[in-house]
């Protein structure tokens, strides 16, 4: 009803701003006629069509949507008919009877990890009870087992039943005429610039109707906002119920199987397109990319030690935070979809056990499987890449050649257990820690193990969060007002003591995972001994310690300079950028320092290019003023903006590629019997 009403809001507030618009137009030409009728004259002439100018701008401003040409992208969209897949059928037609809602109008595949209802036309589904389209994702096909399908399908059977869904057309009607009232006025404005350019009269009526404008979009600002925030509410709610939906239909084990897969297959799929956008230079493309899409998504699921069943990843609830990188749940207004952890609480709450069904890929109920995912995969490629020529068609064997070696170049041995894909190996060692005899009783799997995992990818997600709680708490976001941490649930204002718990809790946490980093160093000193490699496992260990510690030094260096120089992205006073100008050239001065290190340490002068030296020496000899005569030098700033990424690229690489050297080394020393296991 909030929903519904405000849409009758919008309706009310925008057929009074085009009554006042007309109004005012025809206010404005009978103040110009009676202007013209009582003084006779050119400049009473012209000031009447001043008058009658500011009403028809003011009235082209609340009607200019219906000009705008809409382009249609042509869907990627493959429709598929009962004749054709009769077991995907008959699987809809199973759902539906149980649901008691309609067969779809048509039911389309698309390339991506979704699913979705549509219409045809919005437009006449505000007016008509016009049938929905199904629009199900080869993607969801490639990665759900049946029975996780099912759920899927009866998640979206359950839109089918509601007929608020119709409101999502009026929403999406005034939310067009909104935004194009609110943001899309570049060409309107331009207009009226070119026309008080030609015509010096209009430039008075331009700048009239547009304090006038700026009133009318006050008062749509706030319209857009009551509607959006009431419809989303609702869009939440139509989640919860089409959940409720498909876990009476297929159980909760099944949807909340699926709602946890959901952002991996699709991290996944866009994984897959990201390695292709790199051929396009090359002029191949996959005739079948879903064999592709299914290979990373499970090799990414190893990675993360996360368990495979029947062919496909099962996320556990309770480590949901390990996969997107934190424990913060924000409650956004704004957000159409409920979050995860809501949606599964809630699914579990009905307490329905799954329903025995087939573990089998989803992919394999279509019968024309192969000739679908090629078609859909070809259509991706002729809207979103752009080749030169006829492009070569490339085979799943050389897309996991080419996957594996580049994920080899950036995992490391799995006997390290993941421990270093995200950290660097031990290196705050003294000399004494070095030389001290190594009297160890652990073993490997004491020392890697999913426990110590747990704690390294904690101590990343603890860094994130509170960064990210310290800028809400600095900036208070209005559109969250509370959000749940790990659970449990917070107001904005509860920032700063949860910001306070948080860091002790780092502090504990980055000891733990320190004394375990001891432990590893002298695992692997002791290793040395046995093999009477302590002197080459020293030397390995001091060339690590030494690149890591320049590379921090390069990156403090790095970060320092742009903190300094950040006042020049931002409109800054006179006076203050000359007070800014000075600290920033004493930044200068250290950083150049690292510059001059970078050339003439033979480490990093391996890496350079003769393009990296000429800029870093033309740097270093010259004397760049960035900000001369109250305006900034353009060309020093450009120079400035091509070399920092260089430096900062240079000194990530020699310490990725030392780390790569240590780690490599330290596991030849692994024993036998854990290089077994491992196999």
């Amino acid at each position: 009803m909030r929903a519904l009403s405000s849409i009758i809001l919008f309706i009310l507030t925008y057929f009074f701003l085009v009554l006042f618009a007309i109004g005012l137009t025809l206010v404005c030409g009978y103040l110009g006629y009676l202007l013209v009728m009582a003084y006779a004259h050119w400049v009473t002439f012209m000031l009447g069509l001043v008058l009658l100018a500011i009403g028809i701008t003011v009235l082209i401003f609340v009607l200019k949507f219906i000009f705008k040409r809409t382009t249609k992208t042509e869907q990627l969209l493959v429709e598929v008919k009962a004749t054709e897949e009769t077991e995907l059928f008959a699987l809809i037609e199973e759902i539906v009877n149980e649901v008691k809602t309609n067969l779809p109008k048509k039911v389309y595949l698309s390339p991506e990890v979704n699913a979705g209802v549509f219409y045809d036309s919005l437009f006449l589904s505000m007016f008509l009870p016009v049938k929905k389209n199904l629009q199900i994702g080869m993607g969801i096909l490639n990665t759900h087992s049946t029975e996780e399908f099912k759920a899927v399908l009866a998640h979206e059977f359950g839109h089918f039943s509601q007929r608020s869904m119709r409101l999502s057309s009026y929403v999406h009607n005034a939310n067009k005429v909104l935004y194009n009232m609110l943001y899309d006025n570049d060409k309107f404005e331009r207009t009226i610039e070119v026309w008080g350019d030609t015509f010096s009269y209009f430039k008075l009526a331009g700048s009239i109707a547009s304090v006038v404008i700026k009133g009318m979009q006050a008062i749509l600002k706030k319209v857009y906002e009551i509607l959006n925030v009431n419809y989303y509410a609702l869009s939440r709610e139509m989640e919860y119920h089409a959940d409720a939906v498909a876990t009476a239909v297929a159980g909760s084990r099944p949807v909340i199987i699926s709602l946890l897969r959901m952002e991996l297959a699709e991290t996944s799929l866009n994984v897959v397109y990201d390695y292709h956008e790199e051929k396009i230079n090359q002029g191949l493309k996959p005739l079948n990319l879903y064999p592709q899409h299914y290979f990373v998504m499970n090799h990414f699921a190893m990675r993360r030690k996360i368990e495979v069943k029947n062919g496909l990843p099962e996320i556990d609830i309770n480590n949901i935070w390990k996969t997107r990188g934190s424990k913060i749940v924000m409650r956004n207004q704004w957000a159409t979809h409920p979050d995860i952890e809501d949606r599964i609480r809630r699914v579990k709450a009905f307490g329905i056990p799954g329903k025995m069904g087939s573990n089998d890929i989803a992919v394999n109920i279509l019968v024309n499987k192969e000739e679908l995912q090629e078609r859909l995969t070809s259509k991706i490629f002729e809207h979103h890449f752009i080749y030169a020529k006829a492009p070569q068609l490339t085979d799943f064997q050389q897309f996991e050649a080419d996957f594996l070696n580049q994920s080899s170049e950036v995992f490391f041995d799995e006997r390290y257990f993941g421990y270093y894909d995200d950290r660097l190996p031990f290196y705050k060692f003294d000399q004494s820690l070095l030389d001290n005899a190594a009297q160890l009783n652990l073993t490997y799997d004491d020392l890697f193990n999913a426990e110590g995992l747990t704690e390294i990818i904690e101590q990343t997600v603890l860094e994130s969060d509170i960064s990210i709680l310290e800028k809400m708490e600095l900036e208070q976001p209005d559109s969250i007002t509370n959000f749940d941490y790990d659970g449990v649930q917070y107001q904005t204002e509860d920032c700063a003591n949860l910001i306070s718990f948080l860091k002790e809790k780092l502090e504990d946490m980055k000891g733990k995972i320190e004394r375990g980093d001891i432990l590893i160093f002298n695992y692997f000193k002791s290793l040395a001994l046995q093999l009477d490699q302590i002197d080459v496992w020293k030397e390995n260990s001091n060339s690590f310690k030494q690149v890591t510690d320049a590379t921090f030094t390069c990156q403090d260096a790095y970060f320092n300079l742009v903190n300094a120089s950040a006042f020049m992205a931002v409109h800054t006073k006179f006076d203050e950028i000359r007070e800014k100008m000075l600290l920033f050239k004493e930044t200068e001065a250290v950083f150049k320092r690292s510059v001059k290190f970078m050339l003439e340490n033979s480490i990093y002068k391996a890496e350079l290019t003769k393009e990296n030296i000429i800029m870093f020496e033309k740097f270093l000899s010259e004397d760049w003023t960035y900000f001369v005569n109250n305006e900034y030098v353009g060309d020093d700033l450009d120079r400035l903006t091509k070399l920092l990424p260089v430096f900062q690229g240079i000194y990530h690489a020699v310490c990725f590629k030392y780390k790569r050297q240590f780690l490599d080394y330290q596991s030849s020393l692994f024993p036998k019997a854990v290089a077994s296991v491992s196999a």
